[in-house]
């Protein structure tokens, strides 16, 4: 018979261990096969499809007793876990999952339907912004920015292109990765929403910079209102100078006027706010002449 070389992302892990249980059961010439998974799957259909497949197997070899088919199954099962975080409420059918996108079926050179580009009245300079899928992800190549402010190299607001996407949410959970491919500003927004002041839009930002010409390394939360600026949280220490090439996780949290921005699960801002109660998600770069984004998550969260 065959049996599964690998739960899925974990190659010959559980291979080695069905091996052994279906050995002690009785199914000595079992013998590994790999499960092709091109794209991303949730992980609970996955694991699912493949005790289906094992059942399957099973059934075609000679008669199982009901005992060892749960023992078979029940193992299998409890050795797909890694134990590795995941993002808040990833199980299947979980009643407060938003949205989701991969980018892993959009066309390179396309941008998929409902993401609404912006570049900001102030970057005027190395435009104009290039968003689009690239190799599963989506990607900013253009190092489009603002002229450096008077009295410093670079643009004290970090003005430069963003990517948006999604509804008027309220009490959410966003999940993102991010991957700098330059060393200048690259970030998240949320709460985005239209404003009759400036074509900018409203909203919140968590922004990134590396560059020392360009005022790095620093981190910070600032938000944008009725073309205002105003910095919330900021943190100018080296420990986040960020790596090029290397992918991030950010997650921010929106409960009320409660905001909690984590990276990769280490919490590094919490502050209260209410000037935009609700709003879209979306991407920031500012003179990152390549960024991708990709894996985003988005679960309703709070009251």
């Amino acid at each position: 018979m065959t049996i599964p070389e690998s739960c899925p992302g974990e190659k010959g892990k559980h291979g080695t261990t069905l091996q052994a249980i279906l050995a002690a059961v009785g199914f000595d010439d079992a013998r590994p096969v790999r499960f092709r998974n091109p794209d991303p799957v949730p992980q609970a259909a996955l694991d699912s499809e493949v005790v289906i497949a094992l059942m399957r197997m099973l059934r075609t070899i000679r008669p199982v007793s009901f005992c060892s088919t749960l023992l078979i199954i029940s193992l299998f099962a409890a050795g797909c876990s890694d134990g590795s975080p995941s993002d808040p409420g990833s199980e299947l059918n979980d009643p407060d999952f938003l949205f989701e996108e991969r980018f892993s079926s959009i066309p390179d050179g396309g941008l998929p339907s409902g993401w609404t580009i912006v570049t900001q009245e102030g970057a005027t300079l190395e435009g104009p912004a290039e968003w689009s899928v690239s190799s599963g992800a989506l990607h900013q190549a253009s190092n489009v920015q603002a002229p450096p402010t008077q009295g410093l190299p670079y643009a004290m607001h970090y003005e430069g292109t963003m990517a948006i996407y999604g509804e008027e949410w309220i009490n959410i959970a966003f999940s993102a990765d991010m991957t700098p491919r330059d060393d200048d500003g690259i970030g998240v927004v949320f709460r985005w929403r239209e404003s009759d002041v400036s074509s900018d839009g409203d909203f919140y930002r968590f922004l990134m910079v590396r560059d020392q010409t360009s005022g790095g390394p620093r981190i910070r939360v600032d938000k944008h209102v009725d073309g205002v600026w105003t910095i919330l949280a900021q943190d100018l220490s080296t420990e986040y100078q960020y790596t090029e090439n290397h992918t991030y996780r950010v997650t921010v949290e929106m409960a009320l006027t409660q905001i909690t921005v984590k990276l990769d699960g280490e919490k590094l801002f919490e502050l209260l706010d209410a000037s935009i109660p609700s709003g879209k998600i979306g991407f920031f770069c500012y003179a990152e002449e390549g960024a991708d984004f990709d894996n985003i998550t988005v679960y309703r969260r709070g009251p």
